[in-house]
């Protein structure tokens, strides 16, 4: 890790502005809790889906040794160690016949197919140990399990398909909500589970990651397979598809269980649409001023992070520059299945895409910052992204530096209006909006690889550690998404 790249994240920036400058709530903590969505919220995440965190059941089942396929060294902590050997499925998916002997653990429902494991299983960890934070910070953190299934609504089975189903199977019980996993295909994964391939892809990130990470991340602790009797269940469920759906084929079923420090994902702010909204999704971070104003001041430095990941890790090879990316940027240039540069993508993203995704819709919002949460798209370590020359490399990392000065203005903006709010300050969102595009200029003007300046437009130059090269952009408000200006 490079010196700028060690500037602590969870800890203001040390040039003068108005945000990092701001001491009226005194020294910030140490310690920090879990943030959490709780029980009957309903957020927008995408266009047309609402997250809502639904308490539900899963069923216990045991695990083989040939059945547990990874786990990394944070999985020794003691919130984690009783979740080995272990898999949680829904009722419809266990083998026992009723209810005979089942072991149920609840859950709280933070997305399409996870499922937040309940307060016993805190774990408390020092961020200064896994490269997080320069100095010692502890930050709560909670499991959470990524493929214990979905809604039956969602699952790609007719309540007439249902019906005959159980009237083949008349000792099938159904929980309410009712959840199943099933081999519809939801972008070549399976509905309600994880594909074992990507999880062992989060497991290999975590361990390259652990020690020498880019940016805060939700580590992968665990990864074990789906036992056969879940399978067989599945299988046979299956069968009551409606034709029209494409299944998932891969036999290799799995679920996966993460460390996150935060169920509120950062693009709910984007998609808040009140004040009062604003407020509430600060209050599920914490209850404490002190914390809020900490979570500022660390998303705002996150951001240098963010970017840095082009300065620090873009290289020449034999025939192409390799780089890391954080988050799904690669889908503002080339359409969803495809792999070729698409001009009206890219336009649109640039011009019609007024609002905060490609890193919102994966990184959750904690009294210590930004913390992205979905490994599948953090490319680093001992992988990267590919450019056979500097002009593939640098349209493709513009759209990367715009996706981060966009998503997180757009996010830091909307928090800092629900935080001055709760705190009884004037809060017009023109005036935050600009304080917070200055604060992110000054904190990415920390770095000894980039510029940047705001006078209308943002202007941005990268540097980069190990190439004799040098990225030179500018962004419009309009590319830049300004909500209120």
């Amino acid at each position: 890790m490079t010196k700028s790249q060690s500037t602590d994240s969870t800890a203001s920036p040390t040039t003068p502005g108005g945000i990092e400058r701001d001491t009226s709530i005194g020294t910030s903590p140490k310690k920090f809790k879990f943030s959490s969505m709780r029980p009957g919220d309903a957020c927008g995440y995408r266009a047309t889906t609402t997250d809502r965190f639904t308490p539900v059941r899963l069923y216990e089942m045991p695990l083989s040794k040939r059945e547990l396929l990874g786990r990394t060294s944070l999985s020794k902590h003691a919130g984690v160690q009783p979740l080995v050997r272990k898999a949680w499925v829904p009722r419809i998916t266990h083998p026992a016949p009723k209810n005979k002997g089942l072991t149920s653990l609840d859950f709280l429902k933070t997305g399409g197919r996870t499922y937040l494991f309940p307060e016993g299983h805190s774990v408390q960890l020092d961020l200064k140990d896994n490269g997080w934070s320069d100095t010692s910070v502890k930050q709560e953190f909670r499991p959470e399990l990524k493929g214990g299934g979905t809604l039956i609504d969602d699952s790609g089975i007719t309540p007439q398909m249902l019906g005959e189903y159980f009237a083949k199977h008349p000792k099938v019980v159904l929980d309410h909500p009712a959840l199943a996993i099933t081999r519809k295909s939801d972008r070549g994964r399976p509905k309600g589970a994880q594909l074992a391939s990507y999880g062992l892809y989060s497991i290999q990130v975590t361990d390259d990651l652990l020690q020498d990470p880019l940016v805060k991340f939700a580590p992968t602790v665990l990864l074990h397979e789906l036992p056969q009797g879940a399978m067989a269940r599945i299988n046979e469920l299956s069968k009551h598809l409606q034709g029209s759906e494409k299944r998932c084929e891969n036999e290799h079923f799995a679920q996966e269980i993460r460390l996150t420090p935060s169920t509120v994902r950062a693009v709910y702010f984007d998609k808040a649409s009140s004040v009062d909204a604003l407020r509430e999704l600060c209050l599920r971070v914490s209850d404490n001023p002190a914390s809020l104003l900490n979570a500022t001041r660390t998303m705002v430095a996150d951001a240098r992070r963010y970017l840095e990941v082009l300065s620090t890790t873009t290289k020449r090879y034999d025939y192409v520059y390799g780089w890391s990316r954080v988050g799904d940027i690669q889908l503002s240039w080339r359409k969803d299945g495809e792999t070729t540069w698409n001009d009206e993508e890219v336009d649109y993203y640039k011009q019609g895409h007024p609002f905060a995704w490609y890193l919102a819709k994966d990184m959750t919002v904690a009294p210590t910052g930004f913390w992205f949460v979905d490994l599948e798209s953090l490319v680093a370590g001992s992988m990267y992204m590919e450019s056979p020359d500097e002009h593939d490399l640098f349209r493709k990392q513009e759209l990367y530096a715009l996706c981060v000065m966009r998503d997180f203005q757009r996010v830091i903006t909307q928090f800092e209006i629900g935080r001055r709010s709760l705190a009884g300050e004037k809060a017009d969102p023109r005036a935050v909006e600009s304080e917070v595009l200055g604060s992110l200029v000054r904190s990415v003007n920390g770095s000894k690889h980039i510029q940047a300046s705001y006078n209308g437009s943002l202007k941005m130059t990268i540097g980069y550690e190990h190439a004799p090269i040098e990225l030179s952009t500018k962004f419009s408000k309009r590319e830049l998404s300004l909500r209120y200006q």
